[in-house]
């Protein structure tokens, strides 16, 4: 029975297109209509007169149906709903527009190869450790529900616009709320490379066996997408990781990197870390800055890892018999890795590799003062200038984005050795403030417009979001504070042109307030009024371009 929170009226969905197709279910796009509107979603559902086996999808269905319910988390796929005619269930889901993410990669990838002379590659070392970050912090929320995926792999996470990372695919899903591990008593077609040791040989599945499929997922983003354990078929697998036998790390693939996919891959599952400890630990090389990965040394010289671009539909070796693999073949083989990497890609680790240890140089933007400073509202006017004097005198410049990073390319920050670094945020939500004040020694607040938004009034920015920003940088240790208010701001502004005064400049001095109490040494700022390229209302009033 589905709840009327979660029912649909099957009159409403207009089903379209399909995205994609199983043995015994698929995924169609459709169009919802709602109150607001038509929305695109996601359909999923089984096929029928299959026999048995649909029985058991249909059952898999509803499983499903009944864990996203009490699902809700920003990197795994959101359920909308759900309705049933004909004793046929569909899911409704949210819509990821890029697909999976292994298509992704490997459409990036093939992009990449025609474009090797721009150097423009659609996905970067920086993506693809942001994907790894937001996947590990999607496993982790689950971990804490007491759930187990079972078949975590590039192909089962969707790609949302603002590369955004769902986890999806949760037919293989399972409760373990009464106990820690879940046992398959069922054969069928298992995805073998991406199983941990203790599920090939006692279909034992737990959070520690999902970190391992965590470590292959992560093989297949610095790979770009390609096929775990290359040139080796899933009947010699088990034996092989018996005898010791791990990757090879890739040619493109830091130390660092290659060592958490070791950590994912240890023997005993009590050895590997969780999935908590994953994202503090892929949260630190994101704010390091550092490329941990090296796209160019993938795509142009390392064909054994790229080869030609594999089909779209489920690798044959994928998946295989549960009896073939607890019992392979009579010869072992290693795979043979071909690589024509002609230079060393090797990486010297850091005993710190935090940017505030390495201060030196004799001042410049060649230098680094020591200095991290995260400047929100670096977009706007002042914001232009402030960014760019301080990458001239060495410091690294962390700059929060709500949108595409590369919409503030106008700005042409100055900058050198990866000192200008561009973090996501929401001002609503904390998580994502406190990792781009996680490094600073200093904060600057510059967020405010004239007008208001839908999504934002003058309240929500002036007033909540100038002290959330003061809270976190007060909470995360942050030596100083620079808030940056209005000229005028006034408790009861006059009202000239509006008859009850400005809302903005009243709300700037109540967000003032709200400052001083969430951080009583903040440094606040009324500036008056500047000129400069950016004046767009002087300069068209005037018809000039240049002041003097």
């Amino acid at each position: 029975v589905i709840e009327q929170k979660w029912a649909v009226n099957r009159e409403h969905l207009m089903l379209e297109k399909v995205l994609g197709e199983g043995e015994f279910g698929k995924v169609m796009q459709a169009r919802l209509l709602t109150d607001k509107g038509l929305k695109i979603v996601a359909v999923k559902m089984a096929k029928v007169n299959r026999g048995g086996d649909a029985e058991t999808a249909i059952q898999d269905l509803w499983s499903e149906f009944s864990l996203l319910k009490d699902v809700d988390h920003l990197h795994v796929i959101r359920l909308i709903g759900a309705c049933s005619t004909n004793n046929e269930l569909m899911l409704v889901l949210e819509y990821a527009e890029h697909g999976s993410l292994r298509n992704y990669l490997r459409k990036s990838r093939t992009e990449a190869v025609r474009h090797t002379i721009e150097l423009d590659y659609p996905v970067s070392p920086r993506d693809i450790l942001c994907f790894a970050w937001q996947i590990s912090k999607g496993m982790a929320y689950l971990a804490s529900m007491k759930l187990v995926h079972r078949d975590l792999a590039a192909r089962n996470v969707l790609v949302a616009n603002g590369n955004i990372a769902k986890i999806s695919d949760f037919g293989l899903t399972r409760d373990i709320y009464e106990e820690d591990a879940y046992f398959k008593r069922s054969k069928g077609r298992v995805p073998v490379k991406w199983m941990a040791p203790e599920s090939l040989a006692d279909q034992l599945y737990t959070t520690k066996s999902d970190v391992w499929s965590f470590g292959i997922l992560l093989w297949e983003l610095c790979t770009l997408g390609s096929t775990p354990y290359p040139g080796l078929g899933p009947e010699k697998l088990y034996r092989l990781l018996k005898s010791g036998y791990r990757m090879e790390r890739p040619d493109n693939c830091s130390q660092e990197l290659y060592s958490i996919m070791l950590h994912c891959w240890k023997d005993s599952p009590s050895d590997r870390p969780s999935f908590h400890e994953l994202a503090l630990i892929l949260d630190r090389m994101l704010a390091d800055g550092v490329n941990y990965l090296d796209i160019f040394s993938l795509i142009v010289n390392n064909p054994g890892y790229i080869g030609c671009l594999e089909s779209e539909e489920e690798d044959d070796e994928t998946l295989a018999s549960k009896d073939s693999v607890k019992e392979p073949g009579s010869q072992l083989c290693y795979p043979f890795t071909q690589s024509s990497c002609s230079f060393s890609t090797e990486y010297r680790p850091l005993k710190d590799p935090r940017l505030t240890s390495l201060k030196r140089g004799t001042g410049g933007r060649s230098s680094f003062s020591g200095d991290v400073v995260t400047v929100f509202g670096a977009t706007g006017f002042i914001g232009k200038y402030l960014c760019n004097k301080l990458g001239k005198i060495g410091c690294q410049v962390i700059i929060p984005n709500r949108g595409d990073e590369y919409d503030v390319l106008r700005l042409k920050m100055v900058g050198d050795l990866g000192q200008v670094l561009f973090v996501p945020y929401y001002l609503r939500d904390d998580e994502s403030l406190r990792k781009a004040m996680k490094y600073s020694t200093a904060v600057v607040n510059l967020v405010g417009r004239d007008w208001e938004t839908k999504n934002f009034k003058f309240d929500d920015v002036n007033i909540d979001g100038a002290a959330r920003i003061a809270r976190i940088a007060k909470e995360m240790d942050v030596p100083k504070l620079i808030h940056v208010s209005s000229m005028n701001a006034t408790e009861e502004p006059e009202g000239h042109i509006l008859k009850n005064g400005s809302k903005n400049l009243a709300t700037k001095w109540a967000g003032e307030l709200a400052v001083r109490e969430e951080f009583p040494d903040a440094t606040i700022f009324r500036p008056s009024d500047v000129f400069g390229s950016e004046d767009r209302f002087i300069r068209n009033g005037s018809q000039t371009r240049i002041y003097h």
